[in-house]
């Protein structure tokens, strides 16, 4: 079975259950920091995927990478899928459920990278140029990348928007070549 189709359908029940018992909020926080860590230790992806790990190590391994004291429904969710064997799609479950709670609330996800960290009034005039809907919210999530020189990489769901000093250069020098 395609590893998309399986971490959807966990991600998909997942959030489904936790809407029933309005923790919908807390599980994506929950999620959001499991993705994260499963980004900042590597590690992690090969000790879920290694069969000599008893399955209690690799539940309490999750429920760890999760936060301190995270909510019941995403313990328990945790368990069923490492005891069905799919520890292995956490990292993409955990995406997956991100991404169905930001389309459920109407939340535009906007990474924005600059060489120094953005301030308030940055982000305050992009949320002025950012083409929204009514009712959508948006998630800032930024970060700081001094290889860019000058500029900004605003990216808005599947779009991108490079205007760093970076790109500019390579551009001419593109245009140079040419």
């Amino acid at each position: 079975m395609n590893t998309g189709v399986i971490s959807t359908r966990y991600a998909r029940a997942i959030y489904e259950f936790a809407e029933e018992n309005n923790c919908e909020k807390s599980i994506y926080k929950e999620m959001h920091v499991l993705s994260q860590n499963f980004k900042l230790f590597p590690s992690l992806r090969k000790v879920l995927i290694d069969p000599t790990i008893a399955q209690n190590k690799k539940i309490q391994l999750l429920v760890t990478a999760c936060g301190i004291k995270i909510n019941e429904v995403l313990e328990k969710a945790i368990e069923v899928i490492v005891r069905n064997g799919r520890a292995n799609y956490m990292e993409n479950i955990a995406l997956k459920y991100e991404d169905l709670y930001r389309r459920a609330k109407g939340i535009i996800t906007v990474n924005l990278t600059t060489v120094e960290p953005a301030t308030e009034e940055i982000k305050e005039a992009l949320l002025k140029i950012i083409p929204q809907e009514e009712g959508n919210t948006i998630e800032f999530r930024t970060k700081t990348d001094p290889s860019i020189i000058g500029g900004f990489v605003l990216e808005i769901d599947d779009k991108r928007m490079d205007a760093s000093v970076k790109n500019q250069l390579n551009q001419l020098k593109l245009d140079l070549t040419e």
